[in-house]
């Protein structure tokens, strides 16, 4: 008479604990395949290497890990085993792409140095490896699988573009230079009436006893990329605890603060420079102390923030 339920536990214990650790549903092995082809894409052919694609694929792996290790199995897309097609296709199109980069790869070298628009488009070749990826899942999940991860795939997005953004700062340099330059020649003039401004591409601040030349390495991309990586360890961090529309907003606003916060920068350093302080831009003191002013601005910027950016519970409804 106890027969039904002998049988019955053994078949609840082969199903219950399945469901617990099923905490993929083939996505993340398809991304870590992508990710070691990626890698194995720049070995063979250097020209096509690119830390943010690296990066991109990396960090899409880690969230989309993430978020599957914290959802049930119920609510994750189920993908078909990958068929021998489909890695044959996959295959096929990077050996393609790793063909096309050894026979170019002299005029893809020449054109992507420097800052220019045309150099932009070359290095922009280097994004092709990433498509493969497409290749691993089935044609008929693509859209559904971007909505179900859509904001991983957005993350995962402003990692690529923005991320150690040199080469962005490098095409809008001649204008933001412009920008940032008179802006700080404005802020300067209650405290030095007498200053004078230079409209040059790297434009110069000429006080009465130091002149502050602006060149790129001002522009803040220091700042920048120190705000990148901490930003994406904190993302990283409380992905699956953080509210995403807050989070991308709270990126803009972040930068925003690194940004105007380069400007107080090199504004204490033109005030500070002529009233007290003229050796100031003599030595790397300038350099080593504006890592620390980067940081000291996140640091405010993860106290105002780091709340709001967290999943606010509806109050229960009567």
């Amino acid at each position: 008479m106890t027969t039904p339920e002998n049988s019955a536990l053994p078949l609840a214990l082969s199903q219950q604990p399945l469901t617990r650790v099923r905490v993929s549903d083939g996505v993340a092995q398809r991304l870590f395949l992508a990710l070691l082809a990626l890698a194995l894409v720049c070995l063979l052919a250097p020209v096509l290497y690119n830390g943010s694609t690296l990066l991109f694929s990396a960090v899409l792996l880690a969230l989309v890990f993430s978020r599957n290790r914290c959802t049930d199995a119920r609510e994750t897309p189920a993908l078909p085993e990958n068929t021998r097609t489909q890695l044959l296709a996959f295959l096929a199109l990077q050996s393609a792409i790793v063909i096309a980069a050894w026979r170019f790869a002299g005029e893809l070298s020449a054109l992507s140095q420097g800052g220019t628009l045309l150099a932009a488009l070359a290095v922009s070749f280097k994004l092709l490896p990433l498509f493969p990826t497409l290749a691993l899942f089935p044609k008929d999940r693509w859209l559904g699988l971007a909505r179900h991860y859509r904001g991983e795939l957005i993350a995962a997005a402003i990692v690529l573009f923005t991320f150690f953004p040199e080469r962005q700062l490098q095409l809008i340099w001649p204008y933001y230079s412009q920008v940032l330059g008179k802006l700080v020649w404005l802020l300067s003039l209650p405290f030095l009436p007498d200053a004078i401004y230079l409209a040059e591409v790297n434009p110069l601040i000429i006080g009465p006893k130091l002149i502050v030349h602006i060149v790129f390495e001002c522009s803040g991309i220091e700042g920048l990329t120190l705000f990148d990586v901490l930003f994406g360890m904190v993302a990283l961090h409380s992905w699956n605890r953080l509210n995403k529309r807050r989070l991308l907003l709270a990126y803009g606003i972040g930068v925003a603060a690194i940004l105007l916060g380069n400007v107080l920068r090199i504004l204490l350093i033109v005030v500070l420079g002529n009233l007290y302080w003229p050796t100031i831009g003599e030595s790397s003191f300038h350099i080593h102390a504006g890592w620390v002013f980067f940081a000291l601005v996140f640091v405010v910027f993860l106290r105002f923030t780091y709340g709001w950016m967290h999943e606010r519970e509806s109050p229960p409804s009567s």
